[in-house]
């Protein structure tokens, strides 16, 4: 179990005592690296998540406490993973989704999954679901990510990608549209 660093800690930080970031890197390290790999291809996770702590320790005087230390963390790390994407799209080097696609084959909706029962259809849907997630935006990789495959609400989402909830509602719901879209157009080829 994490031990949340001290508020006095953070605070001499804040004030110039530099020195001490070291020991949030130290406590949350495993934490930000567990968060960017799993939006980022595993080439960059190194990258992203220095980009990260370098976001963390920018970010520090932002923290008002109003939640544990650990949450602000992962939600600095999962917006550093959210630019990622963003950079990539304008540079044109989007080659995978981010996502572990395993994880995300098992959050297809149940008559997606009995439509799949078979190993060699179960295949057919794998690389359906990495074809079909590597149309999908950076917001929309998050986006899909954080709802329907690790299952957070609304608002922890809204938080994490400082969006607002009526957008995230917005966008999700535009998610399973085009998605379904995009299964069905892929079925049909």
């Amino acid at each position: 179990m994490r031990t949340e660093i001290a508020p006095e800690i953070i605070r001499r930080i804040v004030e110039g005592e530099t020195e001490l970031f070291d020991q949030v890197i130290e406590a949350y390290k495993g934490l930000v690296f567990g968060t960017v790999r799993r939006y980022v291809p595993l080439d960059s996770v190194d990258e992203v998540s220095h980009e990260a702590f370098i976001n963390i320790f920018r970010g520090l005087e932002s923290y008002r406490g109003g939640g544990p230390f650990s949450f602000w963390i992962k939600s600095v790390a999962t917006r550093t993973c959210y630019s990622f994407w963003r950079t990539a799209r304008r540079r044109g080097r989007l080659e995978g989704a981010g996502l572990d696609e395993d994880e995300a084959v098992e959050q297809i909706s149940a008559e997606a999954v009995e439509n799949f029962y078979r190993a060699e259809e179960r295949e057919k849907a794998k690389e359906m679901l990495r074809t079909v997630l590597l149309q999908l935006s950076p917001d929309e990789k998050m986006i899909f990510s954080l709802m329907m495959v690790e299952g957070k609400p609304v608002n922890e989402v809204a938080f994490a990608l400082n969006l607002s909830t009526v957008n995230v509602r917005v966008k999700s719901h535009r998610i399973k549209a085009k998605l379904k879209k995009l299964i069905k157009a892929f079925d049909s080829a």
